[in-house]
């Protein structure tokens, strides 16, 4: 029996409901008499905003009060009696994430109300993800969740369980209870039960705020229609795997058909066992057969359009026994590794076994239920689980299927290493080998990596339901070029001149290319949500009154409104909100309606009920 459901549909281009915005200067301009002339974002708030092109660590400019000065708070001490240090809100650089860094600043004036001595603190991504999830070493962070249509991350994201070096739950957060709760959640089959408990864990999370949610951005993807046509705008964005694999050359086929993509982020590495990076996935499953993020295409695989969980690499469905806690799985045959090679039942079986033996850190929610595998033969799997669980539909057979000939080789250097975990995940891998559409080519470090069409993929021409459609893989793209660019304004200046095909693109930037007739507008929700992530293990962030006070100074409506223009939700549950089935709509929604000056005195009320003090109030 397969594990079904029916998240949520296509979407669909939406009319753009934007004011003409020319440029990012005349949203510079906004801001600038917004809040100069108005000094507040509603009747009673006093919101000082920075410019669009934010500080990396300066704040904003303060704008004078309108009405009475406001109570300060001065030097918060903590119960224990002890001064509040001064804090830090990391976050990443306005080149790489501008939407993140702004948040970061706006957020750490509205908690500067309250009497704590806070900046935010710009980084480049490699090393905030060294800093969060390698060293712990952080107060606050800026950063983003969601990815999947079945949110299993209510489970491993907070979990005890996560909190070593580079596991998942980097905030570090230990509730007891959840954990039973959530690990309990992973065996409930039955759908209406199954969403009854994850509403249950939101609610939780949403008491406890050992990361506050903020809002998941409207993604806006302009594509160079002269070029490509027939993109399909579903879960997981325009660009996605679906897309590559299906869309027509304008004018016609051709034998060297190459599709220009501009990324903000360069890779870490090609290494799949050492990535988190959504952007670096972005490439990999274009090569490799499975990974992390949706839609991961490997056995099994969400159809388009409606999540169900159907067959890919797999023949046919899942056998399981009940009685036995065994599943087997019988792979399709002519599969074929970029090497000629064919891929087989071993190679999945050497994929499981790596990733047990050396405890893989981002597959072990995959592997970790799993006692054994044995292949029957080269087209049969069997698995032999600790228990039944939604883990083993919903990642086992989704994970990274990786080759026994290569890899086997890795393995046995790492054998050989002090940290053998630390250099199979990390070790560089210049010449991926995979099974999927796309081969790999070329890396050209800070510039580009080139892919080529795999002409022997065994879903070549192969279709599969789309609605009430049919989607033909008929991969007529013959190379993908992934061009790397070091801030938004200069790959949307490439995409204006013609150097790529497609990206992301602000809001700001929507007039100049809806007035351009080579330019399509697709907008779609995005799977993501920015949240604040707490060092649950440092005071005074252990504490959740503290992180409850803090939750109701941040002014969401304010960043979907000012920041976003509108093309955003602001985000009550670390679900987001497009995830409809899962994400619960009934979780608190701290501060919403508020002023300002009511925020305040919402905050100062929480914490001096847990014993808060300050140096001066006047």
């Amino acid at each position: 029996m397969i594990m079904r459901h029916d998240l949520i549909t296509i979407l669909k281009v939406k009319k753009m409901r934007v004011k003409k915005l020319s440029t990012g200067l005349t949203l510079l301009i906004v801001f600038a008499m917004l809040f100069s002339t108005f000094g507040c974002i509603s009747e009673k708030e006093e919101t000082p905003a920075p410019t669009t092109a934010a500080p990396t660590t300066a704040a904003p400019t303060t704008a004078a009060p309108t009405t009475a000065a406001p109570k300060v708070y001065e030097g918060l001490i903590l119960p224990s009696g002890e001064k509040m240090a001064p804090m830090e809100i990391l976050t990443l650089t306005p080149g790489a994430d501008p939407t993140l860094n702004q948040e970061a600043v706006f957020i750490a004036e509205w908690w500067k109300k309250i009497g704590i001595d806070v900046e935010a603190k710009a980084m480049e991504k490699g090393a905030l993800v060294q800093k969060i999830y390698w060293d712990r070493d952080f107060d606050a962070t800026l950063w983003y969740i969601g990815g999947e249509r079945f949110p299993l991350y209510l489970q491993y994201y907070y979990c005890e369980d996560e909190i070593y070096q580079y596991g998942w739950n980097f905030m570090q957060y230990r509730n007891p209870e959840y954990d039973s709760l959530s690990s309990e959640w992973l065996s409930i089959f039955d759908l209406d039960k199954a969403q009854e408990r994850a509403f249950e864990l939101q609610e939780m999370l949403a008491e406890d705020n050992p990361q506050i949610p903020l809002i998941s951005d409207t993604k806006l993807t302009a594509y160079n229609n002269k070029k490509w046509e027939g993109w399909i705008n579903q879960y997981g964005g325009v660009a996605g795997f679906d897309s590559m694999c299906t869309i027509d050359p304008v004018g016609g086929d051709t034998d060297n058909d190459i599709l220009k993509i501009g990324l903000l982020k360069e890779p870490d590495t090609l290494n799949p066992l050492g990535t988190g990076f959504t952007e670096t996935w972005t490439i990999i499953n274009k090569i490799y057969c499975g990974g992390m993020w949706n839609p991961p295409t490997a056995l099994y695989r969400y159809a388009p359009v409606s999540g169900e969980l159907i067959p890919f690499l797999a023949e046919g469905d899942i056998e399981y026994d009940d009685a036995t806690n065994t599943a087997i799985v019988k792979l399709k045959k002519g599969i074929k590794w970029h090497d000629g090679t064919e891929l087989t039942a071993k190679d999945i079986k050497f994929t499981v076994d790596l990733m047990k033996e050396f405890e893989v850190p981002n597959y072990q929610d995959s592997v970790g239920f799993i006692d054994k595998v044995e292949t029957i033969d080269d087209y049969t799997l069997k698995y032999y689980l600790t228990n039944k669980t939604v883990n083993f539909y919903h990642k086992t057979m989704m994970m990274i299927i990786l080759q026994e000939r290569k890899w086997s080789q890795i393995a046995e250097g790492a054998r050989r290493k002090v940290d053998p975990t630390e250099y199979l995940t990390q070790c560089q891998i210049t010449t991926p080998m995979g099974a999927g559409p796309f081969k790999f080519v070329e890396w050209k470090r800070g510039s580009y990596i080139l892919l080529e069409k795999n002409p022997d993929w065994f879903f070549k021409d192969q279709t599969l339901p789309m609605g009430n459609d049919k989607l033909k893989y008929d991969l007529k793209v013959d190379k993908i070029l992934f061009k790397f660019y070091a801030s938004s304004e200069t790959r949307i200046l490439a995409l204006k001149n013609g150097d790529i095909d497609i990206c992301t693109i602000p809001a700001a930037d929507i007039a100049d290319f809806e007035a351009d007739p080579d330019m399509t507008i697709l907008e779609w929700g995005n799977d993501w949500l920015d949240f604040i992530g707490f060092n649950c293990t440092k005071p005074p962030f252990n504490d959740p009154a503290f992180r409850k006070a803090l939750h109701y100074l941040i002014d969401k409506e304010f960043l979907v409104d000012k920041l976003q223009q509108g093309y955003a939700i602001a985000q009550y549950s670390v679900i987001p909100a497009i995830n409809t089935f899962w994400c619960n709509p009934d979780c608190p929604t701290y501060g919403m309606g508020m002023s300002m000056e009511e925020r305040i005195q919402k905050a100062i009320e929480i914490l001096k009920g847990a014993g808060y003090t300050w140096e001066s109030e006047s």
